[in-house]
């Protein structure tokens, strides 16, 4: 049943072991078939037991004070300076790198197996994130992840124009349910949801802001 249970906390789309185990004649004694969203919350780490020694340019700082959860449709994760956090605090701290203060360092020990995704304020952690933004994070393994950052500015003036009719949003024109801030990723999260709506009438256990009465709860 292990494998049924982290298929369920750690969703990705497939439940292959689920399926062979828990459906047809021959089903395994302990299979269960509803409130997933429990179980999920069971088999997945807390922060305090995901990460520690926390240091920012070789000072250290509270890893879960500013490491603060986000929901997400991969489950729940924790993100330092995300304006998508759950947090009803939401904390941020100051890791501003220029040419003034030069490169800046994050150091992070991870105790679990993880992801480690690097991606911007308003983006999200999901399904299809690249590849190349993810870093997955193993035991007693050091990593660098060298990390080059361009900012673009868009015109004041570019917020007067309708949405329609640049046919883009910025951060705070959100018109999703499932994050706070508008992004591309936090779009692609809505399209899921709302295909999955259409399609089952339901949607993913892990799917963020989304109450229970829209998520599979039984099967």
């Amino acid at each position: 049943m292990e494998e049924v249970l982290n298929e369920i906390g750690y969703f990705r789309g497939e439940s292959y072991h689920t399926v062979n185990e828990c459906a047809g004649d021959d089903m395994a004694e302990n299979c269960f078939f509803n409130n997933f969203t429990a179980y999920a919350d069971l088999v997945r780490s807390t922060c305090l037991e995901t990460l520690e020694d926390c240091y920012w340019n070789d000072k250290p700082f509270d890893c879960c004070r500013y490491f603060q959860p986000m929901e997400t449709e991969l489950g729940l994760c924790y993100a330092v300076n995300s304006l998508q956090t759950s947090a009803k605090h939401p904390i941020k701290m100051n890791m501003i790198s220029n040419k003034h203060t030069g490169p800046g360092r994050l150091t992070i020990t991870v105790l679990t197996e993880a992801y480690v995704y690097t991606i911007g304020e308003e983006e999200v952690p999901n399904l299809i994130t690249p590849k190349s933004d993810v870093l997955l994070v193993d035991h007693y393994i050091a990593y660098k992840r060298h990390i080059s950052i361009k900012d673009i500015e868009n015109d004041p003036e570019a917020k007067q124009v309708s949405v329609s009719q640049r046919k883009c949003r910025f951060p705070d024109e959100n018109n999703l349910d499932v994050h706070q801030y508008y992004s591309y990723s936090a779009c692609s999260v809505q399209c899921r949801k709302d295909k999955q709506l259409k399609i089952c009438n339901c949607t993913s256990h892990l799917m963020p802001n989304t109450g229970d009465t829209l998520r599979i709860w039984s099967l």
